[in-house]
């Protein structure tokens, strides 16, 4: 990511920068949104099979939504540093660690919230610097989100998340185990995902050639880009 957006900044090519950074959170969402939706759907489960700790799977389902800040942050950050303007993602995650700090003591002695407190802080700290960031490469370059793709990706999540947890009831009743239960409910509805972005045309037939190794063997099962 940094050096292709140091390569487009070079050239002096604003679009080609924008192209970039929209691909990198295209890619960053693609990612993001199914494992959030898979950590909150079966975060019991999940805390089960894993860890033998079904009491951790509210703290995880808490924790989830939240995380998905994280796969913004970075493309985010390594444009900015792309850009050559790496005192102002330094700065952000300065203000960002200091608003955890300031939060963290008082939300977490909080008997209401207890362990819940430490998240919340963590997270609103994640939350900033990740605006903080955007708002920074909106200020240099002017770029916005495309809410079309973000509505579409967004779209297949949770229809992902739907299919498996319907595929986990039905599966459930057979007696298995719980953790075949849960890889088979899980890889279904990673596949109905892939379906609905195939069939949405978010993933599309140049995206696949970029994948190393097996972009060339995949690429018969999407569509050509028009």
């Amino acid at each position: 990511m940094v050096p292709a957006i140091s390569e487009a900044k070079a050239k002096n090519s604003i679009s080609l920068i924008h192209r970039r950074i929209y691909q990198a959170i295209c890619v960053a969402l693609s990612v993001g949104i199914p494992s959030t939706i898979v950590l909150y759907l079966f975060a019991h489960e999940l805390m089960t099979v894993i860890y033998n700790s079904p009491q951790a799977g509210p703290l995880l389902k808490f924790l989830a939504p939240f995380f998905l800040f994280h796969y913004l942050q970075t493309p985010l950050q390594s444009a900015l540093i792309g850009l050559g303007h790496a005192k102002a993602a330094m700065l952000n995650n300065m203000i960002s660690r200091g608003t955890t700090l300031l939060l963290i003591y008082p939300l977490s002695t909080n008997l209401k919230l207890g362990i819940y407190g430490v998240i919340l802080a963590i997270s609103i700290g994640v939350i900033l610097e990740t605006f903080l960031h955007f708002f920074s490469v909106y200020k240099l370059i002017g770029f916005y989100i495309n809410r079309l793709e973000i509505i579409k990706i967004s779209l297949a999540g949770i229809v992902m998340g739907y299919c498996g947890r319907i595929a986990f009831a039905y599966i459930n009743k057979i007696e298995c185990q719980l953790g075949f239960a849960l890889m088979i409910s899980v890889l279904f509805s990673i596949l109905m995902y892939l379906i609905i972005l195939v069939s949405l045309k978010v993933i599309l037939h140049n995206d696949i050639l970029r994948i190393p190794l097996v972009g060339r063997i995949l690429v018969f099962l999407f569509p050509l880009r028009r």
